[in-house]
């Protein structure tokens, strides 16, 4: 059968003639189609009473339904045995206005919209006028009288065969298995054959509506039973009503199906008025088939209107604070409703929309209330909601009361923050501990002495914020500050200025070379270092010709000035020198600048520089090899790790040796070497050098 119903949609007719059609396919048919007439110009369906079959048959347009009522239907059966088929009904035509008149009972409703829709006048010619319009009017008008055709031929027997569209076919002459084929005779244009099996063994058993149920709504009764499971068995339903739950008398005359709208729902829908609410009322529902069968009744419900009407809400309801700092609530009402039973007080202190609780329950004449314990620290919202002896309520317009405050909330403390490398700024403070603390408010600024501008709309909640903030403005760093407000906005102190760094993706300016000075076997190296206010150290270099820039010396003071003296004698040498910031951007070398040493008078240096440990002294001790002649002194260098060799101290020219003191373990170890000074400013080279490491 969903296949059938299924079939019937694929049609390309409008709705109200498809509910009709569907109307009649829908019923509970214990037959099957021979071939698919729903792709045809006829829809038939059968039923078998056993003695008897009655089939039903609608056109599926109203150019077919026009033929039909002027040629009529030819109905054919065969069963086995038979080499062909016999006619056993027709041309079957509709009735004639006298036969309306006749044979039928004109006071019905139904048959009179049958007989209207037949033999009516049409009120639009589509061959009158040219107009789109008037033809779209007609075609309208067309459909329309169709699909009242068709429902009044589901709603009643009668109607169905004096429209044409109904055969009992009583002559089965022992045979139980047919199959039947209509068709209209006329052979001026091609119309499909509709061909229908019907066994009589499957003799049709009333069915009753299902999932009935009845609900009570004010001074009436919704009663609603299952759309899609009953409309598979019945085109239309009848229902009963009774009062003591006995007997039943029935409120529609006429069919009833749910209009186009609840049609689309998953329920039928049937209000039945009544006088009285708090009675009860019995109900049951009877199914109508496409062959004018009624079902049985339905299961009895039962239910009773109920008062859903609230009484008048109260109006022009006040709050305000008293000398004893309460807070008085009043009202007007019209309500004179014999069932007003008294009034809610509800009292939210979050907001208008949430957080209400009841706090006191009064008697209908009531008209102020006074709340003995109101927040001193947050808004109180009230509002007066009437009710009746069924709880149904009504609520009244909010009213608001702040009591007075001016104490001021502390002021913020403990910001700290950070903007990361895409400028968002995220920084929090210490919550304050105040019952009545609404929120804050942040104020940035691009200077810690100019104008701060606040940031937030109103009052946040929270004790963070986050911004956004550009980075390729000049200045390096952005300024905020935080004041607290309560609820009745009594602002606290400013907070202390918070001043967050900008991240740095600007390198420092290069520091510049100066021309070097050489001092005997000393290079004095000066330079002007960089203007950036970020720089942290600078980083001095030198290369030897043909090789590659070492650093020889960080300098994270404000020096200005290096003394190179791990020199070699007749060498060419460049320097340069760079600046790091605070973020390790560095500023790439300065220009270099170039010297070549020269030293004439230069000494031999010492030799046989070596070195060992105490174990009394705890000491290291340095011995060397000298022979040189005249007035003089050794002075010691010496380096930690890869560090360069600076003066540690001397001895005269009489000693051989030196103790270093201060000889501790390290990572690194330790370099040595002794150059020799003379009386008159000369000196020899530095000695090869002695490294002293350690191990693990």
């Amino acid at each position: 059968m969903e296949v059938f119903i299924l079939r019937i949609k694929r049609l390309a007719m409008k709705k109200y003639v498809l509910v009709a059609l569907m109307g009649l396919a829908n019923t509970a048919v214990l037959a099957q189609t021979e071939t698919d007439s729903l792709q045809n110009d006829l829809v038939m369906i059968a039923r078998s009473y056993g003695d008897s079959i009655i089939l039903r048959w609608a056109p599926t347009s109203y150019h077919v339904w026009q033929l039909g009522n002027k040629h009529g239907y030819v109905l054919e059966r065969w069963h086995a045995g038979m080499n062909r088929y016999e006619r056993i009904a027709g041309p079957i035509l509709p009735y004639t206005l006298a036969e309306w008149k006749a044979k039928t009972d004109t006071t019905d409703v139904t048959v009179s919209i049958a007989a209207e829709v037949l033999h009516g006048e049409r009120a639009v010619d589509p061959a009158a006028s040219d107009a789109m319009g008037r033809k779209i009017m007609a075609h309208q008008e067309q459909n329309n009288r169709l699909a009242f055709a068709l429902m009044a031929a589901d709603f009643s027997a009668p109607v169905s065969k004096a429209l044409g569209l109904r055969y009992s076919d009583k002559d089965l002459k022992g045979h139980k298995r047919f199959i039947y084929r209509l068709y209209i005779p006329y052979a001026g244009e091609k119309i499909d054959t509709a061909k229908l099996y019907v066994d009589a063994n499957h003799v049709y058993e009333p069915f009753p509506v299902r999932e009935v149920r009845a609900e009570g709504k004010d001074l009436s009764i919704e009663i609603s039973w299952n759309k899609p499971l009953n409309d598979q068995l019945f085109s239309a339903y009848y229902i009963e009503k009774s009062e003591d739950g006995k007997g039943f008398r029935r409120l529609n005359e006429r069919p009833f199906r749910s209009d186009d709208q609840v049609a689309e729902g998953l329920l039928h829908l049937y209000q039945d008025s009544v006088e009285t609410n708090g009675k009860t009322y019995w109900y049951r529902v009877i199914g109508l088939t496409s062959f004018g069968d009624e079902g049985v009744v339905s299961a009895v419900v039962s239910a009773e209107a109920k008062d859903l009407t609230p009484p008048a809400p109260p109006v022009v309801v006040t709050s305000k604070e008293t000398s004893d700092h309460k807070v008085l609530i009043e009202w007007k009402t019209d309500a004179g409703e014999s069932d007003h039973a008294g009034f809610y007080v509800l009292k939210s202190n979050d907001n208008v929309n949430s957080g209400f609780v009841q706090i006191a329950e009064l008697k209908s004449n009531a008209r102020s209330f006074t709340d003995p314990n109101p927040s001193a620290f947050r808004p109180n919202y009230y509002k007066v909601v009437a009710f009746d002896m069924n709880k149904n309520q009504s609520e009244s317009m909010i009213t608001m009361t702040l009591l007075r405050d001016d104490t001021p909330p502390a002021t913020p403390t403990g910001l700290i923050g950070e903007i990361d490398s895409l400028g968002i700024v995220s920084f929090a403070w210490d919550l304050g501990k105040e019952e009545d603390l609404k929120g804050y408010r942040v104020y940035r600024a691009n200077g810690r002495d100019r104008e701060f501008i606040q940031i937030t709309k109103g009052p946040i909640p929270g004790n963070f914020y986050t911004d956004t903030v550009s980075l390729t403005t000049i200045g390096k760093k952005v300024y905020y500050k935080v004041a607290a407000f309560d609820f009745n906005y009594n602002p606290s102190g400013y907070s202390e200025i918070l001043a967050l760094e900008r991240p740095d993706y600007h390198p420092p300016v290069k520091p510049v070379m100066k021309q070097p000075v050489i001092k005997k076997d000393t290079v004095q190296l000066h330079w002007t270092r960089s203007t950036s206010d970020d720089v942290v150290r600078h980083i001095l270099f030198r290369r030897v010709a043909g090789a590659e820039w070492q650093p020889i010396a960080t300098l994270t003071d404000s020096a200005s000035i290096y003394y190179d003296t791990n020199i070699q004698f007749d060498g060419r040498y460049s320097y340069a020198i760079e600046a790091v910031d605070v973020n390790g951007l560095t500023s790439g070398k300065s220009a270099p600048v170039n010297v070549r040493f020269r030293n004439a008078s230069m000494k031999s240096p010492v030799s046989g520089l070596a070195g060992e440990f105490s174990k009394d002294t705890k000491n290291f001790i340095l011995s060397w090899q000298y022979g040189g002649e005249g007035k003089f002194k050794f002075v010691i260098f010496r380096g930690e790790g890869n560090g360069d060799l600076v003066p540690y101290g001397s001895v005269p020219g009489t000693e051989r040796q030196f103790q270093d003191l201060e000889f501790f373990l390290n990572e690194g170890g330790y370099s040595y070497a002794v150059k020799v000074l003379f009386e008159d400013g000369t000196e020899s080279g530095l000695s090869e050098k002695l490294t002293v490491s350690f191990k693990n």
